[in-house]
C-alpha cells in the first residue's frame, strides 16, 4: 500500500500533531522531531511513542486471533480480532477490522482510487482510544 512522503495529521487522546512517514523493512514509521511515533505495518499500527504518553511505548502484536497490547513487559489488554474486511464506498475502498475486548470496535483503513492509505483509525490502547492518522493532501 502506498503512503505519499507528505505530512500526516495523528489525533490520539488528547494529543494531536503532525508526523511524516519513512518506510522501514518492518512497515512504515510515521513520526516528527518532537519524538511522536507510529509504526504501521500495511496493517495495523504496532508501535506508538510519544504522543502524550509519558516516554512509555505501547507495542501491539497478533498471534492466534488475539491481539495483545504492551507497555514495556506489561500485558495491558488481550482482544479478538477479525480478519480484515473490504467494501466499496463510492471510489474509495474501507478496509474494516472488528474486534472485541471489553467493547466490541472496529478499526479501519480508508483507500483512494489510486491504492493510497488516506485514513487509518485503530484502537491502540486498554482504554479504546483510537489513534487516527490522516493524509494531508
Amino acid at each position: 500500500n502506498d503512503v505519499s512522503l507528505n505530512g500526516w495529521s495523528v489525533k490520539y487522546a488528547n494529543h494531536e500533531s503532525i508526523v511524516y512517514p519513512v518506510a522501514l523493512s518492518e512497515g512504515i514509521l510515521f513520526s516528527n522531531s518532537t519524538g511522536d511515533q507510529i509504526l504501521f505495518d500495511g496493517w495495523s499500527i504496532r508501535r506508538l511513542g510519544g504522543l502524550g504518553l509519558n516516554g512509555s511505548t505501547v507495542r501491539i502484536s497478533d498471534a492466534d486471533g488475539e491481539r495483545n497490547f504492551m507497555r514495556g513487559n506489561r500485558s495491558l489488554a488481550l482482544h479478538k480480532c477479525d480478519q480484515w474486511k473490504h467494501k466499496q464506498q463510492f471510489e474509495k475502498k474501507q478496509f474494516i477490522q472488528s474486534c472485541k475486548g471489553a467493547k466490541v470496535y472496529s478499526n479501519s483503513i480508508l483507500v483512494d482510487k489510486e491504492g493510497s492509505i488516506v485514513v487509518i483509525r485503530q484502537i491502540v490502547d486498554e482504554r479504546y482510544n483510537p489513534l487516527i492518522l490522516t493524509r494531508l493532501n
